[in-house]
C-alpha cells in the first residue's frame, strides 16, 4: 500500500491519572475522519510510544482498529526496544487490521547498517502488511540514509518512510533514489510545502491533529494545481509553525493543549516524565482559536 496525503500522528489521550482514556481516542478518531484526513498514524512520537507499556500500545491498538473500521488507512507505530517486540507488535496490529506498521529504529546502542536491515528484515518477514521505516535521528542518533532505504526498497523489505528530518536534500535524494511505487512521506510541518514541491506522497503531521481541515485544504489545493489558494492557506499555516518550536519534550503536551484551545473536550495529561507546558506557552495559543474556519 502506498500512502497518499495528510495523516495525522495522533496523540494518545490519557484521564488524569494518566490511564488510557477509551472513550476519548475514539472521539478524537472520528473528529480527524470527519474532517477528511487521508489517514492515521498511531503510536508515533507525538502519541507518546515510548512511554506507554506493550499491554498499553495493544490497547491503543485495539480502540483505533475497531474506531477507524477500515474507512481509512490505519498506520500503526510498532516501534519498541528490541526486534522482538516490534515483530509482536507488527503480528497483532496485522491481525487487528491494521493497514501498515511503522518501525523506528530502538534506541540507546548505535547500529551499523547491516543490523539496521537486519531488524527491518525479521519485521517484514513476519507480517503481511506494509512496513515502512521511520528516520527521526534526532532521537535514534541514527539518520536512515538514502541509500540504505533505496537497498531496503529494492529487496521488498520496506515500502515507505517517514522522514522526520529538517534537510529537504536529504527527502529529495529519498524520492530520487527509491523506487516509484516507494512511499515518502514528511514529517516536520515547516518542510511540508518544499516537500511537496520534491514530490513527496504525503505527510504525517503532528499538527494533523488540530488543523486537519486546514492541511487537508493544503493538500487538494496543490494537487489540484491551484497556486493562488495553496499560497493563501500556505499562509495561513505559516502563523502556526512558530507556536511548535518548543522544546521536544512538550509537544505531546502542546499538541493536547492547542486541542483544547480549538475547542476539543480531552484532558491534557501526558504520560510522565514529559512535561505540561508553562502558562506563558498556554497564553500565546489563544491566537489559534481563529484559525482555520
Amino acid at each position: 500500500m502506498k500512502l497518499q496525503g495528510i495523516i495525522p500522528a495522533m496523540v494518545t489521550l490519557f484521564k488524569d491519572d494518566q490511564e488510557i482514556d477509551e472513550t476519548a481516542i475514539r472521539k478524537h478518531i472520528d473528529f480527524l475522519i470527519n474532517n477528511g484526513v487521508h489517514g492515521i498514524f498511531i503510536l508515533g512520537s507525538t502519541g507518546e510510544f515510548a512511554y506507554l507499556s506493550e499491554t498499553e500500545k495493544k490497547q491503543v491498538i485495539k480502540i483505533a482498529t475497531d474506531q477507524v473500521k477500515g474507512k481509512i488507512p490505519l498506520i500503526v507505530g510498532i516501534s519498541s526496544t528490541s526486534t522482538k517486540l516490534a515483530v509482536e507488535l507488527g503480528k497483532y496490529a496485522e491481525k487487528l487490521g491494521a493497514s501498515v506498521a511503522m518501525a523506528v529504529l530502538p534506541s540507546y546502542f548505535p547500529l551499523e547498517n547491516k543490523n539496521i536491515q537486519m531488524y527491518y528484515e525479521k519485521i517484514a518477514s513476519s507480517i503481511e502488511i506494509p512496513l515502512y521505516a521511520y528516520n527521526f535521528p534526532l532521537t535514534t542518533r541514527i539518520d536512515l540514509s538514502p541509500k540504505l532505504i533505496a537497498k531496503l526498497a529494492q529487496k521488498n523489505i520496506i515500502a515507505g518512510i517517514k522522514e522526520t528530518i529538517m534537510d529537504i536534500n536529504h527527502i529529495q535524494q529519498m524520492i530520487e533514489l527509491t523506487p516509484d511505487d516507494f512511499c515518502v512521506l514528511c514529517g516536520p510541518e515547516i518542510l511540508l510545502k518544499k516537500s511537496l514541491e520534491a514530490g513527496v506522497d504525503g505527510a504525517i503531521l503532528g499538527m494533523g491533529n488540530c488543523f486537519p481541515k486546514l492541511l487537508v485544504q493544503i493538500w487538494d489545493a496543490f494537487q489540484n494545481q491551484q497556486a493562488d489558494r495553496f499560497e493563501i492557506l500556505w499562509a495561513e499555516f505559516s502563523k502556526i509553525i512558530p507556536i511548535f518550536s518548543q522544546p521536544m519534550d512538550y509537544l505531546p503536551s502542546l499538541t493536547k493543549e492547542i486541542l483544547i484551545v480549538r475547542g476539543r473536550t480531552i484532558d491534557p495529561q501526558v504520560r510522565s516524565p514529559l512535561r505540561l507546558i508553562t502558562e506563558r506557552i498556554r497564553k500565546k495559543l489563544q491566537n489559534l482559536k481563529t484559525i482555520e474556519i
